[in-house]
């Protein structure tokens, strides 16, 4: 028997439909984390194709959470990617962190 493709499926493609442009409310719906005014506003910038952004703040302000979600949300609303005239499955997020440690400790 032949395997579906998620990216097929009914349910999948409505998901996407609500939270592709939707970053806020798939943190604060799907993975239950209400975003403080900095988290959404990085939450906004996020949206953007090819976005980048900066962090920098302080221990403890929700920037690893912030970007999980971010990062989650990015894989499953955007699977397919398009560039140079190719489409691939799959999406690409990139995070950096200062000390190899703290990219570790966040995934």
């Amino acid at each position: 028997m032949a395997r579906k493709s998620l990216l097929n499926l009914p349910i999948y493609q409505e998901f996407v439909r609500r939270y592709q442009g939707d970053c806020e409310g798939f943190c604060y719906d799907i993975c239950g984390l209400p975003l403080t005014e900095d988290q959404q506003d990085l939450t906004k910038v996020a949206i953007y194709p090819r976005a980048r952004a900066s962090v920098v703040s302080g221990t403890g302000t929700g920037k690893t959470a912030a970007i999980a979600c971010i990062a989650l949300w990015h894989m499953i609303c955007f699977s397919v990617a398009n560039y140079d005239g190719k489409q691939e499955i799959g999406s690409n997020t990139y995070v950096g962190a200062a000390a190899l440690q703290q990219l570790a400790d966040g995934v």
